[in-house]
């Protein structure tokens, strides 16, 4: 299996197992105070991922050497792969496993924003624009590109690292 499709597989499923486990754990559903950071741990997934990935062109199949280039296409191409699964299962997770996903988190804030003094006006308001935005039609582009945005900035990091001239 070629380079790019496997570590795309193995990131994107990486970060699909991670998403249900917050999900087994509560934290999308019952404790959601703890899901508002915990997505932010799924980030050591592509890091670790995404340099093994380079590190394995760069030695096995080039080697010991990488131009930046090379090394910048090759984790593109995992990202664009990262991003379109991810799409795919937040499509599917939606949808069938927790497809009250969004209302847990606007109940969530909802309580957050009145235990910070807002008026119940002005929760209401702010409640009924975010609904708009939490649509999966609106949301899935935003996975698609925020996943994509974060591969490319990882690559472009670790392209210039791990980049090595021929011997």
């Amino acid at each position: 299996m070629k380079l790019e499709l496997r570590y795309s597989l193995l990131t994107g499923l990486g970060i699909c197992a991670y998403i249900i486990v917050e999900y087994l754990l509560g934290w999308h559903t019952t404790k959601v105070e703890v899901g508002e950071t915990s997505g932010y741990f799924a980030i050591i997934i592509p890091l670790i991922t995404y340099y093994l990935a380079l590190k394995e062109k760069r030695d096995k199949e080039n080697n010991g050497s990488l131009s930046f280039s090379s090394g910048f296409l090759t984790e593109t191409l995992i990202s664009f792969g990262v991003a379109f699964i991810i799409m795919i299962f937040m499509y599917f997770y939606m949808s069938r496993i927790n497809p009250d996903w969004m209302e847990f988190g606007m109940e969530y804030q909802k309580m957050k924003m009145i235990a910070n003094g807002t008026s119940p006006e002005e929760v209401e308001k702010q409640i009924s624009m975010a609904k708009e935005y939490f649509k999966p039609s609106y949301q899935l582009p935003i996975v698609f590109i925020s996943t994509l945005v974060e591969g490319l900035a990882i690559s472009l990091v670790y392209a210039l690292i791990l980049k090595r001239k021929a011997k």
